[in-house]
């Protein structure tokens, strides 16, 4: 058995915003077969985004979620070093950035540092291109 977590971009519907159609996530997931996962995201508004972390016991159950790919592996045992990564990356407010800019700054971030996790054909275009599909 694998000690190495599948990172997920997951994707969900949104509604009322002017700028985007789907609310993007990482998710780690802590057991495959049951699909339930650590979820980071940035929520609230351009003017109010903040971090936020939770577990989730089964991704796919939200009757928004649409899909996602995988982008990398973290190693079980860094799973609170993952964690801590995520919460410095730097959350911008302004009408020009939201959650999918998050993910994508993360992924970009945690590729710069050559941690090893993040799979090095995730490029932006790869990633939506597969979103699209989903």
């Amino acid at each position: 058995m694998s000690n190495k977590l599948p990172i997920i971009v997951a994707q969900y519907t949104l509604e009322g915003n002017a700028r985007r159609t789907e609310h993007w996530a990482l998710a780690v997931l802590t057991d495959v077969k049951k699909s339930s996962a650590r979820v980071y995201e940035v929520l609230g508004n351009t003017d109010s985004f903040t971090f936020s972390a939770k577990f989730v016991e089964d991704v796919g159950k939200s009757k928004r979620y649409c899909g996602g790919v995988q982008v990398g592996e973290v190693v079980a045992n860094k799973l609170d070093d993952f964690e801590s990564w995520l919460q410095a990356i730097p959350i911008k407010k302004n009408d020009l950035w939201d959650c999918q800019d998050w993910v994508m700054d993360v992924l970009r971030e945690l590729k710069m540092d050559d941690r090893g996790i993040i799979y090095k054909n995730m490029t932006e275009k790869h990633i939506r291109g597969e979103m699209k599909a989903e």
